[in-house]
Parts: structure tokens; C-alpha cells; sequence
């Protein structure tokens, strides 16, 4: 069964591996992180404790109304394991 564009994660790679074509439109990573926390099976609880952030400050990054500091987000991306991948191949110097 072929994925969603929501089960690529574009740019966040967790453990399960992707296979097919990458969407041509990323996502902003805030909603990929977003999704993460929603897919990790964890609760916002065991998540805030484990990153020493405030619930309240969950809640609001998860409702879209707010960011986190990227320290938190190193946090959060290191708990659920995820890291980032070019969706496109870095362009070469010329002449290499």
C-alpha cells in the first residue's frame, strides 16, 4: 500500500523508512513536528516531562499558535528520534 504525502514527512525521517515519490510542495517543519508528536504513540505529558517543557507550551505549539525555541525542538527531534533530510539533492559547484 503506496503512502500518504502525511506519511513521508519530507523533511523528518523517523523510523519508518519511505519509499515512493517525494511531493513536489514540503511542508513547513512545524507541522511535520507536529505530526510527529501525534504518531509517536508517547502523551503530551510523557513528552513535555522528557523535554522539560511546559504543557501549556505544548498545547500552543500544537494548536499552531505558537513555535518552540529550535533548543526545544533539538529536544523533541532527539526523544522521537527524527532527523532532517534534503527533499532535493544539493547543488554542486561548478566544476567538481
Amino acid at each position: 500500500m503506496p503512502l500518504s504525502i502525511d506519511e513521508c514527512m519530507l523533511a523528518i525521517k523517523t523510523r519508518m523508512p519511505y519509499h515512493g515519490t517525494m511531493p513536489t510542495t514540503p511542508r513547513p517543519l512545524s507541522d511535520q513536528f507536529r505530526e510527529a508528536v501525534e504518531r509517536s504513540g508517547l502523551s503530551r505529558y510523557a513528552i513535555c516531562k522528557a523535554i522539560d517543557l511546559d504543557q501549556a507550551a505544548m498545547s500552543r505549539f500544537m494548536a499552531g499558535e505558537r513555535g518552540l525555541s529550535l533548543e526545544v525542538l533539538d529536544r523533541l527531534g532527539l526523544l522521537l528520534d527524527l532527523s532532517l533530510r534534503p527533499v532535493k539533492p544539493a547543488k554542486q559547484p561548478k566544476g567538481t
